[in-house]
């Protein structure tokens, strides 16, 4: 979508091959706020370090970027396309309550959700929680008399949470997502998932 808004590609279901998009993927980690990928744009065009800072234009690109995507959403096609699931998800998951948090837009999780009959018993979307800017902060304000498992693809989002929460809460890594660095005892293969939903 990122690249989509930018302009570098027309079409991001038949272009991902483009050579922008394997750097574009290696920056993606350090993405938050949707704002962030004006400044991973900056990057990859001008082939150069810049300071992120939330400025008129990366808000001006992150609402352009939600606005591709709501334009992808338009085609349950094309957004089941953009959003695959992984082997097996579907029945690590069933057993157990779930609650998304996520950057997207609540609407076009919930269609992934239900298409796939995946059961949940909430959704968290970040962009309708703007006081927050992030999800450790989220978390700290909703489930601070709680006990929480909490699994993300983002390790920098995994090691804030770990750092700065103040509620008991099991944070781990998702390796199969986009951060394919692994931290022992913090990062999780997709085999060890579901014996970790299951043990207390």
């Amino acid at each position: 979508m990122a690249l989509t808004t930018a302009g570098e590609i027309s079409n991001p279901f038949i272009e991902t091959s483009d050579i922008l998009y394997p750097k574009f993927y290696e920056k993606r980690i350090a993405v938050g706020p949707a704002w962030n990928y004006y400044y991973v744009m900056q990057e990859l065009l001008n082939n150069k370090w810049v300071p992120w800072i939330e400025s008129d234009s990366s808000e001006k690109f992150a609402k352009k970027f939600f606005e591709t995507r709501r334009k992808a959403q338009q085609s349950k096609k094309d957004w089941l396309y953009l959003n695959p699931l992984y082997d097996n998800i579907v029945e690590i998951l069933s057993p157990h309550t779930i609650t998304i948090l996520t950057n997207k837009n609540r609407d076009s999780v919930e269609e992934l959700l239900i298409h796939n009959k995946i059961s949940f018993d909430g959704i968290i979307s970040m962009p309708e929680h703007k006081r927050f800017k992030n999800k450790t902060d989220l978390m700290n304000y909703y489930y601070r008399d709680e006990t929480v498992k909490f699994i993300d693809d983002h390790l920098g989002i995994i090691t804030d949470v770990r750092s700065r929460a103040m509620f008991n809460v099991d944070a781990r890594h998702a390796s199969w997502g986009y951060t394919k660095d692994k931290i022992p005892g913090i990062s999780l293969n997709m085999s060890d998932l579901e014996d970790w939903l299951i043990n207390v």
